[in-house]
């Protein structure tokens, strides 16, 4: 048998519900109604409100809030629901606010299939952080344009998909291609949703390299795609409010832990954080930076191999990151306003990813990678001193 407080407990439920209900019902019904219906009633308000012909402001007979309340719902007055029963109706309001935030901030797994973007990567698929980069957004329905020197043997898988198309850096064809698909008047919703600038993040020569072995490096890493980075600024379709994303990727752990026997990632990170810097001039885009820590594919570490420690899963750590930097950027203005939260209020775009990502930041960090070092270096029982 229900005890009266249960019961009691449960009226009071079922009343808050059926409060919040028919206050969501009364919402609905003034989205739904017509401009000059929505007018005519702001207007029998203000007639309310309104100063009397002698100057004075009318006497009050309950508190604002109780008359706009009254206004918006006239089965709301004194006989029917007294004063102290309004807070139910902001438990409502409250409660659907919370629903539509939550509605609002969230971002689904993968792009609905009523929108149409794509990306745009400037990067060696080659490069098995790159490589996976790709197919993880062309797994989420994107339309991923991969822009590298090599594009040309990746051009024989064209013809298998639509949503992955190579283009080659030293083609003025393949560029032309790409401008026009972004100002087709034919694809309203297929608009460059983030641009992902990717040196080769899996590998680079370690030791001492030749004048021309390091110029290749720099070549294929980093100025050619700058230079088609440039070619494509004038023809970006932007606004003030509306910025072409752009996502730079730097493998700056090597820098970070000071390692000065790989010097090319050194020169690497050091070109990105330039570029960085460079690219704020640009009003057109909203550039971000992401320092890259130790990630591991399928189980095996996929960068920074020297190190020997294992990584954050390249799909957890990166992958699914990456897609809601990108996502937030281009959805709902909440989803924008969390983003700008994030990069503190917009002065701060910088992301860290992956294990030591941040840590490594640390001036004492490696200091500690020395002292990690000289333990192992020791015998067993002088590293039993030290971890007693």
């Amino acid at each position: 048998m229900v005890s009266m407080e249960n019961r009691g407990n449960e009226d009071f439920v079922d009343r808050v519900f059926d409060l919040g209900t028919r206050y969501i019902d009364k919402c609905y019904r003034l989205i739904d109604s017509s401009g000059q219906a929505v007018v005519d009633r702001l207007k029998d308000m203000a007639e309310d409100w309104a100063l009397t012909p002698s100057g004075n402001i009318p006497e009050r007979t309950g508190t604002m809030g109780g008359s706009m309340l009254r206004k918006l719902f006239p089965g709301l007055n004194g006989s029917q629901c007294g004063k102290s029963q309004y807070w139910l109706y902001g438990l409502g309001t409250s409660a659907t606010v919370l629903v539509l935030f939550w509605k609002l901030a969230s971002i689904p797994s993968r792009l609905p299939q009523n929108e149409s973007l794509c990306v745009l990567i400037l990067g060696d698929m080659s490069d098995p952080i790159v490589r996976s980069q790709v197919m993880d957004l062309y797994a989420r329905r994107f339309t991923v344009f991969i822009c590298s020197e090599n594009a040309e043997k990746f051009k024989k898988y064209k013809d298998e998909t639509d949503f992955l198309i190579p283009i080659d850096a030293s083609s003025s064809t393949d560029l032309q291609k790409f401008i026009d698909y972004l100002n087709s008047s034919s694809l309203p919703n297929g608009r460059l949703a983030s641009i992902l600038f990717m040196p080769n993040l899996s590998y680079q020569p370690s030791g001492e390299l030749s004048m021309e072995a390091l110029q290749y490096e720099i070549k294929s890493n980093i100025l050619i795609s700058y230079n088609t980075l440039i070619k494509l600024l004038p023809h970006l379709l932007t606004t003030s409010r509306n910025k072409t994303q752009l996502i730079l990727f730097n493998p700056s752990l090597s820098y970070n832990l000071q390692m000065s026997n790989h010097p090319t990632e050194l020169f690497i990170s050091g070109f990105v954080s330039s570029i960085y810097h460079s690219l704020q001039k640009y009003d057109s885009l909203n550039v971000m930076m992401i320092h890259l820590g130790l990630f591991q594919i399928q189980g095996q570490l996929s960068n920074y191999k020297y190190l020997k420690w294992s990584g954050s899963s390249i799909q957890s750590g990166l992958h699914s990151p990456v897609y809601k930097i990108i996502m937030s950027a281009n959805g709902t203005p909440v989803q924008k306003l969390l983003l700008w939260f994030r990069t503190l209020f917009g002065r701060h775009p910088v992301f860290f990813l992956g294990r030591l990502s941040f840590i490594s930041t640390w001036s004492i960090f490696p200091l500690m990678l020395r002292f990690k070092r000289f333990l192992s270096a020791k015998n067993r029982q002088v590293r039993n001193f030290f971890y007693l």
